[in-house]
C-alpha cells in the first residue's frame, strides 16, 4: 500500500507539473507582486514539505536572514520556489545531513541586472536567496541541462528518487517571470552538495512609500464589563 501511494503521488505530481508547463506556455505567467517578506514564506515552505521527503529522519536546518528583508515578488510564486528547492535538497542528500539556507541583500552583478534595477539610490537592489544541501551534487558538464524540460540526471534516473523532470525548470520560469534568476553551483563531488541561487529584486521606492503611508491598525480594545 505504501509503494501504491508513492507511485499515485508521484503520478499527481507529474500531471500537476505537466499542466502548469502547459498553462505558462499559452497564457504567461501571472505574477501579483508585492511587497514580501522572504522570512515568512520560507517557513510556510518549510511547513508544506511532505514528512516522507525527508526519510522520517531529523534534519539540521540552518536559516540566516534578516526577519525585516523584503523582496518585490509574489508570494504564491517565490513560495513554489522555496518548497521545491527545499524538497530537492532533502531527496538529494543524506538523511540527517543538514541544509543551509540564507538571504540577504547583495549588488547587482552583471551590467544588465545593473540597467534593470537601476531605480533607487540604495546600491543593494537585490535579494540573493541561497539553498545548500551536502547531498552527491552535480556533474559541472551536466548542469547546463538542469533547468530545460523533463531532465533528470542519468543517476536519478537509475535510482529510486521520484522526480518528474519539471522542476526546476518551472523555477526558473517563475524566478524570471518576477525580474529575477536562478542558477546552481557543484563540483559534482559525493558531499560537498550543491548551491542554489535564487535573485530576486527588492521593493520600489514607490511600493515602499506607499506601504509606509498605510495607517496603523490597533486591535479593538474589549469594553470593561
Amino acid at each position: 500500500l505504501d509503494q501504491v501511494c508513492r507511485i499515485s503521488d508521484s503520478l499527481v505530481d507529474l500531471v500537476k507539473s505537466i499542466l502548469s508547463t502547459r498553462q505558462f506556455d499559452r497564457e504567461g505567467v501571472t505574477v501579483a507582486a508585492e511587497i514580501v517578506r522572504v522570512r515568512e514564506v520560507f517557513d510556510t515552505a518549510v511547513g508544506l514539505i511532505d514528512p516522507r521527503e525527508a526519510q522520517m529522519k531529523a534534519r539540521d536546518l540552518h536559516v540566516s536572514m534578516p526577519e525585516a528583508l523584503t523582496v518585490w515578488a509574489d508570494r504564491i510564486l517565490l513560495q513554489r520556489i522555496l518548497l521545491n528547492l527545499l524538497s530537492n535538497a532533502i531527496k538529494y542528500s543524506a538523511p540527517g545531513s543538514p541544509i543551509e539556507v540564507s538571504a540577504q541583500a547583495t549588488l547587482p552583478r552583471t551590467e544588465a541586472q545593473r540597467r534593470h534595477w537601476r531605480r533607487t539610490s540604495n546600491e543593494a537592489a537585490l535579494v540573493e536567496i541561497v539553498v545548500r544541501d551536502h547531498g552527491k551534487g552535480i556533474p559541472p558538464e551536466q548542469i547546463p541541462l538542469l533547468f530545460n524540460r523533463f531532465v533528470r540526471l542519468p543517476r536519478d534516473l537509475a535510482s529510486k528518487i521520484p522526480g518528474t523532470g519539471l522542476g526546476l525548470y518551472l523555477c526558473r520560469v517563475l524566478a524570471e517571470s518576477m525580474g529575477g534568476r536562478i542558477w546552481v553551483e557543484s563540483s559534482g563531488l559525493e558531499g560537498d552538495g550543491s548551491t542554489f541561487h535564487l535573485l530576486l529584486p527588492t521593493p520600489p521606492p514607490q511600493a515602499l512609500r506607499a506601504h509606509a503611508s498605510q495607517p496603523l491598525r490597533l486591535p479593538a480594545v474589549p469594553e470593561r464589563v
